[in-house]
């Protein structure tokens, strides 16, 4: 093993094991909530509260997270979300299912929905383990509020979680500009429907409205890094781990991937910057396949392009089918990877 990939192997495992120090480590899934209401102007707060309690179980020792783009495609593939929002309330039993589709230990699941005759929303928070369909008691949360003061609520319902069912003091999780954080999380709601460009408006607005905000300076930096291409089947996404945590699992994936075609591949990856870009790219003979990732702190964007060669319009489906399984292939080698034992 080379000095560089001993050195990207040890900090690798190190990533994964900054939340899970424990060699009993359980692994969480966090859904979007359902939104009751019948009210779309509070659905950005279905992503929002969701993206608040995943944020806020990083810092929990023994905890694993489910990527939240994994998350988004496996609802889909259920028809049951959409642009990273549920299309209906999940019952317990579909839980249960989705738990083991997502390979957790314990799923979230929540919604909210308006009081009679009353301003006030009732958001309901539950922690499902899949193997039983039991509900953990310590681990869910009920709250009331006002609809004006559902951004506010986020942080209440994540401290009812952490400090009893975590029994984890819990810092100020929300100490941005409320607007700012609506922005954030519309922001995510348009990239998961891929309205890239009202994405980036709402990144930008957010950065705007409160440059203490790092995670909206990261969002608004990836939205102006994708620069997708016509010419080609493009996929642009985001995933919940660092850069070095990426690179080898989506390099494995797109080898084992591309030797399946039976195409020749060369597999010399290339890491090079390039006008501020990590980009990493793999040729193959027949299909060209182009991966870019790049490091947005807690998160890294990917973008992959493919075409057949010399051809502009994928007719046949070649492309869309070949991005299809870099993703599948990548999630499993993610998956793969277990945490370091202390």
């Amino acid at each position: 093993m080379s000095a560089r990939r001993s050195i990207v192997l040890a900090t690798t495992l190190v990533l994964f094991s900054l939340n899970c120090r424990l060699a009993d480590a359980q692994t969480y899934a966090v859904l979007p909530l359902c939104n009751l209401t019948g009210d779309s102007s509070l659905d950005p707060s279905a992503y929002g509260i969701a993206a608040t309690l995943y944020d806020a179980l990083r810092y929990v020792p023994g905890v694993r997270l489910v990527e939240r783009l994994r998350v988004n495609q496996v609802l889909q593939e259920k028809d049951l979300g959409d642009a990273g929002l549920l299309k209906r309330q999940v019952s317990d039993g579909e839980a249960k299912e989705l738990g083991v589709l997502l390979a957790s230990d314990f799923l979230f699941v929540g919604e909210y929905q308006q009081q009679p005759a009353s301003t006030l929303l009732r958001v309901t928070l539950r922690c499902v383990a899949p193997t039983d369909g039991s509900i953990d008691p310590s681990k869910c949360a009920k709250a009331d509020a006002d609809k004006k003061e559902l951004f506010l609520l986020q942080d209440r319902l994540c401290r009812q979680i952490l400090e009893r069912g975590f029994s984890q003091t819990v810092p100020d999780l929300l100490p941005h500009d409320a607007e700012a954080h609506k922005l954030w999380n519309e922001g995510w709601q348009h990239f998961y429907a891929r309205e890239y460009d009202r994405a980036e408006i709402c990144f930008k607005q957010a950065a705007e409205r409160d440059h203490n905000f790092e995670a909206a300076t990261q969002s608004q930096a990836f939205m102006e890094w994708k620069d997708p291409s016509w010419r080609a089947r493009t996929y642009l996404g985001a995933v919940d781990q660092p850069f070095e945590a990426v690179f080898d699992p989506m390099k494995n994936a797109v080898g084992k991937v591309m030797r399946r075609t039976g195409d020749d591949v060369r597999l010399a990856a290339k890491q090079a910057t390039i006008f501020g870009r990590t980009k990493t790219t793999l040729f193959s003979y027949g299909t060209d396949v182009e991966v870019e990732l790049k490091g947005f702190g807690d998160f890294t964007g990917i973008r992959i392009r493919a075409k057949k060669r010399n051809a502009l319009v994928d007719a046949f489906g070649e492309a869309k089918g070949l991005i299809r399984d870099v993703l599948k292939a990548f999630d499993a080698e993610i998956q793969s990877v277990a945490p370091a034992a202390p």
